[in-house]
């Protein structure tokens, strides 16, 4: 299958963590390889033992979601820079849309 990105609002909410662990497990669920703003979050705070900075993760994001195949969105009336970008990122650069529908 596609490699996926996952975007949605990376917040330190129980909310946040659980809606992209639930749309992290349907998407390998259904056989595609996911990497996501929440992942490069962490993956960043392991690295420099620290928050990163905000255009640090930008710019991790940006990399990882060029590298992807399409794009997931989680349905979610919060929104963040990041999450805003992301979306302007994969529609300027023809990255669809995947959509994926959890029973």
């Amino acid at each position: 299958m596609s490699q996926v990105y996952i975007s949605g609002p990376v917040t330190d909410s129980e909310e946040s963590k659980e809606n992209f662990a639930i749309a992290t497990k349907k998407l390998l669920d259904a056989g595609h390889s996911v990497t996501s703003s929440i992942d490069a979050r962490r993956i960043l705070k392991l690295r420099k033992g620290r928050e990163p900075k905000p255009e640090d993760l930008s710019k991790y994001c940006m990399e990882k979601l060029l590298d992807c195949d399409s794009i997931y969105y989680i349905d979610t009336n919060e929104k963040t820079d990041l999450s805003v970008l992301e979306r302007k990122v994969a529609m300027n650069c023809g990255i669809p849309e995947i959509e994926v529908y959890f029973v």
